[in-house]
């Protein structure tokens, strides 16, 4: 039984290490992330459209006011980054960045659901 846990532990550790190891993705494309506004008007179209209409206007309020509140935010200059990233694999995943801009092109890291950039990284490691 022991010698059971201990290579479940081992290989526990060993999964959890090798989920933390990134490579260099670059981006390929980008487009405005404007999912905060829509999950906003949704919500509050939702829930005027329910009061009013019932069952079915709470759906078809809430599908207009997440469409006009994406519109809004991107109008008003607040939308966000979402890049479009060619993994090492191959793969194209879509991640947000509200921290950083990137161009088509750049190579980045993704950490913790988030691209960064490479160069950064490589600066902060270099001794001063």
């Amino acid at each position: 039984m022991r010698v059971k846990n201990v290579f479940l532990c081992g290989v526990l550790i060993a999964g959890y290490s090798l989920a933390s190891v990134t490579h260099a993705e670059e981006v390929v494309g980008r487009n405005p992330d404007r999912t905060g506004g829509q999950l906003g008007g949704g919500v509050v179209a939702f829930l005027v459209g329910g009061a009013v209409g019932g069952p079915l206007g709470a759906f078809v309020a809430g599908a207009i006011g997440g469409w006009v509140g994406g519109e809004i935010q991107e109008s008003m200059g607040w939308a966000g980054n979402r890049y479009q990233i060619r993994t090492a694999s191959g793969g194209i995943v879509s991640l947000r960045s509200p921290n950083h801009r990137f161009a088509l092109g750049d190579e980045v890291r993704i950490e913790k659901g988030r691209p960064r950039p490479v160069a950064a990284q490589l600066n902060a490691q270099t001794p001063q």
